[in-house]
């Protein structure tokens, strides 16, 4: 090439022991850990040859350069170890610093030693302010070695170590404009892999198989495109240079693994057909589960192998918009590896609880949120069921005060205990021994946390007549009326209207009761206990769907609270928690928790004309302290006359219409102060479940707003940057939704706004379709 000649170079006793020194500290170096390029193999040749080649180069800088270095990777060193070096290197190299020229053979190994200690303490340093920067300093500190050691190298070798710079940046930016040009290429294909994933996964929770193994096969596809594009041969030097040598792994892995794993994936979900559980005849085949249940465990292998590999690709040093697309795949694998888990511990347990080795009998209360209670509504008719090896029946079925009236004297409630000391004065049960009272099936949910109340149902059903329980189920008509989905219309003797799913709740909330003569009330049939006879008849007569169109259409009821579950066995409990039809209080964490129920107090039917809204104002300070006030504004519509006086009369002797109410508070702040209509008013402290809970009875009449203000006060540990509020909120079935605004200060001072007009558990972050920034 004109004007560059490249002289051979004679070696010295300088040379020789300085190539030893740099030898060494690149051997060291690649003990360090440290991972550039993301591949073991490459990461040994570039650290070791990167850190013996500065080296060698440093060991000419000048002592300024030298000790100015250790000082800087002394102060971003991150324990007494590496400090300790680097404050070795300050001195040594002030000791080369002592001499006009470092040729000699001693001089020249020493400042080797000092740039080799110094490079070894940069590339361990984890300075944590932001990701990279410690690898900034570390770049910024070896260039300024490398210019100051150039510099006062000889011509040839000056030459030398200039054009083998020139090759390796060349090379690099070679690789970079080859990947650049092959990732662009390939990002439409990235784009459409991330979003047939997306939409398989949320066909296959829709229970649509067929359309799902479409869209995950196309996802292969765009995948297998990217790993071809990926693997060609222009790419294979992007292997080796820092950053983008991390996203040709991320890519090459994720489409390399992911590929054959879809494949497994859409195998085992056409094989997976659930509907084989459909019953009939009233029916279920228990042996039908075993094989649909091999299905289920491949095909949790696989996704469990999905998310390693999703890991496997990920990396630190991935750019904004490629992490996000990785963390897209990953998030929605770990989604449908969660309902994967349930999915096959549920088929294990189903067995058993469809009664394989043993008859099994469950509970099953029918609400009704026109009289509330803690856990939706006043039980207005029961049933129970039994399961024997797959054949469901319909053994028995009463009003609630059919159960009061069995009950033998005397008997007592053992537990537990704090909804015991909870719920005392509500008429549960009565003196020392916790004798229960003559009322007490009317008032046996009066708690938000259903696995209470599961254990009181399944201890006293007993003591009542009926026979030991294996589980316990609560369903109001807002769930039941789902269910004639599936059966078609029914008409109820004593009603001139045929009735669907659309139709059927408005009559049992409203339309039953519409008249205004009292007898006629007296004599009304149950109706309630005739929808959910006719109803229960027909589906176990053949009506009842397959397993998916059962999940699809009682999820949303399960997640209102309208449909719960209690069982005896601690792991089928267990299971009903994780499907999140437990309907417990949300388990407590650092974030603040509410959770808002009813109790009728007056004994009629005032929540059909209730609307309520709240409010909820949390500020956390820098220091944790957290002050919040709940503002609850109950209007009661009732009318004074045209409906029977069950529905709008009270027995407290107050005047018609008069809604009197317990509002309950389970929060994780405590409860400071309480008003009502601006007057303070008298706060019932108790725990339960682990929550604070506080009760205030409250008198509404008809035509009038009351106001409810409660002040909480407590320590929060919460992320002062989150653009989420730190809360978990429960709002309780209602017959009209309660509207709810949370409002919450950030210790920075920023608002955050959260909205919701439908019942449920909104958990941390809490958010909504409307979170918005003020």
């Amino acid at each position: 090439m004109p004007g560059l000649t490249i002289r051979p170079l004679v070696f010295h006793g300088r040379d020789i022991s300085l190539a030893i020194v740099a030898a060494l500290a690149g051997v060291v170096a690649v003990f360090s850990g440290a991972s550039p390029t993301g591949s073991g193999l490459f990461d040994t040749v570039v650290i070791g040859f990167g850190v013996a080649f500065v080296t060698w180069v440093a060991a000419k800088a000048s002592w300024r350069t030298l000790t100015g270095a250790a000082v800087i990777s002394a102060l971003v060193a991150w324990n007494a170890w590496l400090i300790a070096i680097a404050l070795i290197a300050l001195v040594l190299g002030a000791l080369v610093g002592t001499r006009e020229k470092n040729s000699d053979v001693t001089l020249s190994a020493i400042a080797g030693v000092t740039a080799g200690m110094i490079l070894n303490v940069l590339i361990r340093s984890e300075m944590r302010a932001f990701f990279g920067l410690s690898a900034l300093v570390a770049l910024a500190i070896t260039s300024a070695l490398l210019v100051s050691g150039i510099r006062a190298l000889p011509r040839a070798e000056r030459r030398m170590v200039l054009f083998t710079s020139g090759a390796a940046v060349g090379l690099m930016v070679v690789a970079t404009v080859g990947f650049g040009a092959s990732a662009l290429s390939a990002r439409g294909h990235l784009i459409d892999a991330v979003d047939n994933l997306r939409k398989g996964v949320d066909l296959v929770n829709d229970g649509d198989i067929d359309e799902a193994t479409i869209m995950l096969r196309e996802a292969a596809q765009d995948l297998s495109t990217i790993e071809s594009r990926m693997n060609a041969p222009w790419n294979q030097p992007a292997r080796i240079v820092p950053v983008i040598a991390q996203h040709r792994s991320t890519l090459m892995t994720l489409s390399g693994g992911a590929t054959d794993l879809i494949d497994s994936i859409v195998d085992e979900l056409e094989g997976l057909d659930l509907r084989k559980l459909k019953p009939q005849d009233g029916r279920i085949n228990v042996q039908e589960i075993e094989t649909v249940t091999a299905s289920a465990d491949r095909l949790l292998s696989a996704l469990q192998n999905m998310q390693t590999v999703i890991a496997d690709a990920d990396s630190d040093w991935l750019l904004g918009p490629v992490a996000a697309q990785l963390d897209d795949v990953g998030n929605e694998v770990d989604g449908q590896l969660t309902a994967a888990v349930n999915a096959q511990e549920t088929l294990r347990l189903a067995p058993a609880m469809l009664g394989a080795d043993a008859p099994r009998r469950y509970f099953f209360l029918f609400t009704t949120p026109a009289e509330a209670r803690g856990s939706g509504g006043f039980m207005g008719n029961w049933a129970e069921i039994v399961v024997d090896n797959g054949d469901i029946e319909l053994t028995r079925t009463g009003r609630t005060r059919e159960l009061n009236q069995s009950r033998p004297f005397g008997q007592t409630l053992s537990g537990p205990p704090d909804f015991i000391n909870h719920f005392k004065r509500t008429g549960i049960v009565a003196g020392r021994l916790n004798w229960t009272t003559p009322t007490v099936w009317s008032f046996i949910n009066p708690s938000p946390h259903f696995p209470y109340v599961g254990q009181v149902v399944a201890e006293l059903y007993p003591k009542n007549g009926g026979q030991e329980l294996d589980g316990v189920f609560s369903m109001d008509l807002f769930a039941l009326g789902s269910f004639l989905e599936f059966t078609g219309p029914i008409q109820i003797e004593g009603s001139d209207r045929v009735h669907n799913a659309d139709t059927i709740v408005e009559f049992l909330l409203y339309d039953q009761y519409r008249t205004t003569n009292d007898q006629e009330e007296a004599d009304r049939k149950d109706f309630l206990k005739d929808v959910t006879q006719e109803v229960f008849e027909r589906l176990l007569d053949g009506a009842l769907p397959d397993p998916l169109d059962l999940v699809d259409t009682l999820s949303p009821f399960v997640a209102e609270g309208s449909l719960m579950g209690y069982a005896t066995n601690p792991e089928e409990q267990a299971l009903f928690e994780r499907l999140n039809i437990a309907g417990a209080l949300p388990e407590q964490g650092l974030q603040d928790s509410l959770t808002i129920a009813f109790n009728n107090y007056s004994a009629n039917k005032l929540e059909l004309f209730l609307d309520v809204d709240m409010t909820y104002d949390l500020k956390v300070a820098a220091d944790g302290l957290a002050r919040s006030q709940l503002t609850m504004n109950l209007a009661n519509n009732a009318p004074t006359s045209g409906w029977p006086d069950g529905v709008i009369g009270n027995y407290i002797d107050k005047p018609v219409g008069t809604n009197r109410i317990m509002v309950m508070s389970y929060s994780k702040l405590k409860v400071v102060s309480a008003t009502f209509n601006g007057e303070p008013v008298r706060s019932f402290r108790s725990v339960e479940a682990g929550y604070s809970t506080a009760d205030w009875i409250v008198e509404i009449p008809a035509g009038e707003t009351g106001t409810l203000v409660v002040e909480y006060l407590g320590l929060l540990i919460v992320d002062e940057d989150s653009k989420r509020v730190p809360l978990v909120l429960r709002t309780p079935r209602h017959v009209t939704p309660v509207e709810a605004e949370v409002l919450y200060t950030r210790p920075d001072g920023k608002q955050l706004t959260a909205s919701f007009d439908k019942p449920g558990t909104f958990r941390f972050p809490l958010g909504s379709e409307n979170l918005a920034d003020e």
